[in-house]
């Protein structure tokens, strides 16, 4: 987890909306998506990710805390499916599920307005939504980087060229406050969270 803009000692995942961290949130809404196997990008486990892990735990799915980038491919196999959450993503539940309804596919915003709100360019018209579902065949192409990659980046990269299909998220969820990538305290707390 990377330290949120202008809140070096706080990891933008741990960055607390509607009373609960951003990363509670992104594991509520790998639970309601199904998720048996929940893997964390993160250098150690602190009280927090202790916390997430016990809660995915008591959900019934395995928790599982990464590094390096090459470990990822040890947890995933051909036959997985691997739901990627960008660190900071706060969607709304509901929508975010409905997107991903369709099966693999890598969610986008205009680049014009998604570049602003930090989201990743990919593409001339468009950047990264922060959120995706791949086949888990993907995953083992992270091996021919470095292990220090980006891996929801890299994944996303991998994704594009192995076509995967691309779906733009509504323009009214964006703006509607119901898409949102939040990388300070101030974000956090002028974001609001709805199910």
């Amino acid at each position: 987890m990377d330290p949120a803009i202008a809140d070096s000692h706080q990891p933008r995942g741990l960055l607390r909306v509607g009373g609960a961290t951003i990363v509670r949130h992104q594991l509520a809404l790998a639970l309601a998506a199904g998720c048996e196997r929940i893997i964390c990008h993160a250098i150690g486990l602190g009280p927090e990710l202790a916390e997430i892990q016990r809660e995915a735990e008591r959900a019934g799915s395995s928790f599982h805390l990464i590094a390096a980038t090459h470990a990822l491919s040890a947890l995933v196999t051909a036959a997985d499916e691997v739901l990627v959450i960008a660190e900071g993503l706060l969607p709304t539940t509901g929508e975010a599920l409905r997107l991903l309804s369709t099966g693999a596919v890598v969610l986008l915003v205009p680049s014009e307005t998604g570049i602003p709100a930090g989201f990743e360019r990919v593409d001339i018209n468009h950047a990264s939504a922060g959120l995706m579902l791949v086949p888990g065949r993907l995953v083992d192409r992270l091996m021919g980087l470095p292990p220090d990659a980006d891996p929801a980046a890299a994944l996303t990269r991998i994704a594009l060229q192995a076509g995967v299909a691309q779906r733009e998220v509504p323009q009214a969820v964006q703006q509607g406050g119901r898409w949102l990538l939040v990388r300070s305290e101030a974000e956090a707390h002028e974001g609001k969270k709805s199910g």
